[in-house]
Protein backbone atom coordinates (compact mmCIF):
# COMPACT_ATOMS: atom_id res chain seq x y z
CA UNK A 1 0.00 0.00 0.00
CA UNK A 2 1.22 3.52 -1.12
CA UNK A 3 1.44 6.47 2.34
CA UNK A 4 2.15 9.74 0.44
CA UNK A 5 2.89 12.54 2.78
CA UNK A 6 2.39 15.95 2.71
CA UNK A 7 3.45 19.26 4.52
CA UNK A 8 2.83 22.94 4.34
CA UNK A 9 0.68 25.53 4.98
CA UNK A 10 -3.24 26.75 4.49
CA UNK A 11 -2.96 25.92 0.98
CA UNK A 12 -2.21 22.27 1.70
CA UNK A 13 -4.20 22.07 5.08
CA UNK A 14 -7.68 23.47 3.46
CA UNK A 15 -9.37 22.54 7.13
CA UNK A 16 -8.26 19.15 6.84
CA UNK A 17 -8.75 18.75 10.32
CA UNK A 18 -12.29 19.91 10.27
CA UNK A 19 -13.33 16.49 8.25
CA UNK A 20 -13.41 13.01 8.93
CA UNK A 21 -10.96 11.57 6.32
CA UNK A 22 -8.54 14.61 7.46
CA UNK A 23 -7.46 15.44 3.78
CA UNK A 24 -9.31 18.95 3.32
CA UNK A 25 -10.94 20.36 0.16
CA UNK A 26 -8.20 21.06 -1.99
CA UNK A 27 -5.52 19.16 -4.20
CA UNK A 28 -4.16 16.85 -1.55
CA UNK A 29 -7.91 15.62 -1.33
CA UNK A 30 -7.93 16.30 -5.02
CA UNK A 31 -4.82 13.98 -5.95
CA UNK A 32 -6.25 11.24 -3.41
CA UNK A 33 -9.32 10.70 -5.11
CA UNK A 34 -7.75 10.41 -8.56
CA UNK A 35 -4.90 7.44 -6.83
CA UNK A 36 -8.04 5.76 -5.52
CA UNK A 37 -9.39 5.80 -9.20
CA UNK A 38 -6.08 4.25 -10.12
CA UNK A 39 -5.86 1.72 -8.28
CA UNK A 40 -7.53 -0.88 -6.54
CA UNK A 41 -5.80 -0.38 -3.51
CA UNK A 42 -6.98 2.35 -1.21
CA UNK A 43 -3.71 4.79 -0.45
CA UNK A 44 -2.68 6.03 2.65
CA UNK A 45 -2.17 10.21 2.14
CA UNK A 46 -1.88 12.38 5.17
CA UNK A 47 -2.25 16.01 5.30
CA UNK A 48 0.07 17.86 7.66
CA UNK A 49 -0.53 21.30 5.79
CA UNK A 50 -1.46 23.85 8.71
CA UNK A 51 -2.73 27.11 8.25
CA UNK A 52 -0.13 29.98 8.96
CA UNK A 53 2.53 27.45 8.97
CA UNK A 54 6.43 29.15 8.33
CA UNK A 55 9.15 26.71 7.54
CA UNK A 56 9.67 27.11 11.00
CA UNK A 57 6.71 25.97 12.56
CA UNK A 58 6.69 22.71 9.92
CA UNK A 59 9.55 21.86 11.19
CA UNK A 60 8.62 22.16 15.06
CA UNK A 61 5.48 20.29 13.87
CA UNK A 62 7.62 17.74 12.72
CA UNK A 63 9.69 16.83 15.50
CA UNK A 64 6.32 15.96 17.58
CA UNK A 65 4.73 13.99 14.37
CA UNK A 66 7.33 12.32 12.95
CA UNK A 67 7.61 9.15 15.11
CA UNK A 68 4.14 8.23 13.75
CA UNK A 69 6.19 7.03 10.50
CA UNK A 70 8.17 4.39 11.78
CA UNK A 71 9.74 1.56 9.62
CA UNK A 72 6.96 0.27 9.31
CA UNK A 73 4.47 2.59 8.71
CA UNK A 74 7.44 4.90 6.37
CA UNK A 75 6.37 7.20 3.67
CA UNK A 76 6.52 6.12 0.22
CA UNK A 77 6.98 9.95 -0.86
CA UNK A 78 6.72 13.25 1.01
CA UNK A 79 5.67 16.55 -0.53
CA UNK A 80 6.38 19.90 0.54
CA UNK A 81 4.64 23.12 -0.31
CA UNK A 82 5.85 25.51 2.37
CA UNK A 83 6.92 29.61 1.77
CA UNK A 84 4.18 31.77 1.45
CA UNK A 85 3.87 33.08 5.20
CA UNK A 86 7.68 33.15 5.62
CA UNK A 87 7.49 35.79 2.34
CA UNK A 88 4.84 37.94 4.80
CA UNK A 89 7.53 37.20 7.86
CA UNK A 90 10.13 38.83 5.86
CA UNK A 91 8.69 41.66 4.60
CA UNK A 92 7.38 42.72 7.42
CA UNK A 93 10.43 42.52 9.75
CA UNK A 94 10.89 45.09 11.92
CA UNK A 95 14.67 44.81 11.62
CA UNK A 96 16.65 42.87 9.35
CA UNK A 97 14.94 41.30 6.68
CA UNK A 98 18.27 39.92 5.25
CA UNK A 99 18.81 37.86 9.08
CA UNK A 100 14.85 36.87 8.18
CA UNK A 101 15.26 35.49 4.84
CA UNK A 102 18.65 33.42 5.93
CA UNK A 103 16.86 31.72 8.61
CA UNK A 104 14.10 30.59 6.37
CA UNK A 105 16.69 29.24 3.83
CA UNK A 106 18.98 27.56 6.51
CA UNK A 107 16.28 26.04 8.13
CA UNK A 108 14.67 24.60 5.21
CA UNK A 109 18.23 22.91 3.81
CA UNK A 110 18.40 21.55 7.63
CA UNK A 111 14.99 20.17 7.73
CA UNK A 112 15.59 18.35 4.65
CA UNK A 113 19.00 17.37 5.40
CA UNK A 114 17.26 15.47 8.30
CA UNK A 115 14.66 14.17 6.42
CA UNK A 116 17.32 12.40 4.42
CA UNK A 117 18.97 10.85 7.07
CA UNK A 118 15.92 9.27 8.67
CA UNK A 119 13.83 8.41 4.89
CA UNK A 120 15.10 7.03 1.72
CA UNK A 121 12.17 7.81 -0.13
CA UNK A 122 11.31 10.21 -2.59
CA UNK A 123 10.91 13.68 -1.61
CA UNK A 124 8.98 16.28 -3.67
CA UNK A 125 9.60 20.48 -3.05
CA UNK A 126 6.71 22.78 -4.37
CA UNK A 127 7.57 26.43 -5.55
CA UNK A 128 5.53 28.55 -3.29
CA UNK A 129 3.83 31.25 -5.60
CA UNK A 130 1.72 34.97 -5.15
CA UNK A 131 -0.51 36.37 -7.52
CA UNK A 132 -0.43 40.29 -8.58
CA UNK A 133 -3.65 41.02 -6.97
CA UNK A 134 -4.59 42.23 -4.22
CA UNK A 135 -1.95 45.35 -5.19
CA UNK A 136 0.09 45.28 -1.96
CA UNK A 137 1.26 41.40 -2.83
CA UNK A 138 3.44 43.05 -5.96
CA UNK A 139 5.83 44.35 -3.91
CA UNK A 140 6.26 40.63 -2.08
CA UNK A 141 7.56 39.36 -5.35
CA UNK A 142 11.07 39.95 -5.26
CA UNK A 143 11.34 38.46 -1.83
CA UNK A 144 9.42 35.60 -3.34
CA UNK A 145 11.59 35.37 -6.82
CA UNK A 146 14.53 35.38 -4.11
CA UNK A 147 13.33 32.84 -2.28
CA UNK A 148 12.22 30.44 -4.99
CA UNK A 149 15.66 30.74 -6.74
CA UNK A 150 17.06 30.00 -3.13
CA UNK A 151 14.38 26.81 -2.64
CA UNK A 152 15.53 25.82 -6.05
CA UNK A 153 19.45 25.69 -5.14
CA UNK A 154 18.53 23.86 -2.03
CA UNK A 155 16.86 21.14 -3.93
CA UNK A 156 19.36 20.42 -6.62
CA UNK A 157 22.05 20.23 -3.93
CA UNK A 158 19.63 17.64 -2.01
CA UNK A 159 18.99 15.65 -5.49
CA UNK A 160 15.16 16.44 -5.12
CA UNK A 161 12.61 17.70 -7.43
CA UNK A 162 11.53 21.20 -7.14
CA UNK A 163 8.00 21.83 -8.74
CA UNK A 164 8.03 25.32 -10.37
CA UNK A 165 4.13 26.74 -10.08
CA UNK A 166 4.35 30.38 -9.88
CA UNK A 167 4.57 31.36 -13.36
CA UNK A 168 2.32 28.80 -14.62
CA UNK A 169 -1.05 29.90 -12.30
CA UNK A 170 -0.36 32.98 -12.94
CA UNK A 171 -0.34 32.78 -16.87
CA UNK A 172 -3.40 30.57 -15.79
CA UNK A 173 -5.01 33.52 -14.15
CA UNK A 174 -4.49 35.25 -16.40
CA UNK A 175 -6.14 33.60 -19.01
CA UNK A 176 -9.50 32.10 -16.94
CA UNK A 177 -9.51 35.23 -14.67
CA UNK A 178 -7.58 35.87 -11.39
CA UNK A 179 -10.90 35.45 -9.57
CA UNK A 180 -10.82 31.87 -10.82
CA UNK A 181 -7.53 30.85 -9.67
CA UNK A 182 -7.53 32.70 -6.50
CA UNK A 183 -9.26 33.98 -3.76
CA UNK A 184 -6.68 36.86 -2.55
CA UNK A 185 -3.97 36.27 -4.35
CA UNK A 186 -1.99 33.60 -2.06
CA UNK A 187 -5.03 31.01 -1.55
CA UNK A 188 -6.70 28.71 -4.45
CA UNK A 189 -10.26 28.36 -5.61
CA UNK A 190 -11.47 24.63 -6.45
CA UNK A 191 -9.88 25.48 -10.12
CA UNK A 192 -6.44 26.31 -8.71
CA UNK A 193 -6.33 23.12 -6.46
CA UNK A 194 -7.29 21.33 -9.58
CA UNK A 195 -4.34 22.09 -11.36
CA UNK A 196 -2.01 21.74 -8.47
CA UNK A 197 -3.48 18.46 -8.01
CA UNK A 198 -2.65 17.77 -12.10
CA UNK A 199 0.32 19.17 -11.66
CA UNK A 200 1.39 17.06 -8.96
CA UNK A 201 0.03 13.89 -10.64
CA UNK A 202 1.62 14.52 -13.81
CA UNK A 203 5.40 14.79 -12.41
CA UNK A 204 4.67 11.63 -10.60
CA UNK A 205 3.59 10.02 -13.82
CA UNK A 206 6.43 11.16 -15.62
CA UNK A 207 9.26 8.54 -13.28
CA UNK A 208 11.24 12.02 -12.53
CA UNK A 209 10.67 11.42 -8.91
Amino acid sequence: MENYLFLGDSITDCGHLFQEDNLGNGYVQMIHSELCRQSSITPIVSNYGYDGFTVNRMVRMWKDKRLQFSSDNSPDMITILIGVNDISVIETASEDKELAFSMVVSQLKQFLDSLHSEYTCPILLMEPFLFSWPAYLISWMATRDRLSDAFAKIAKSHNIPYLTLHRELNQLALKEGINNITIDGIHLTQTGHRFLAQKWLAFKTSGKL
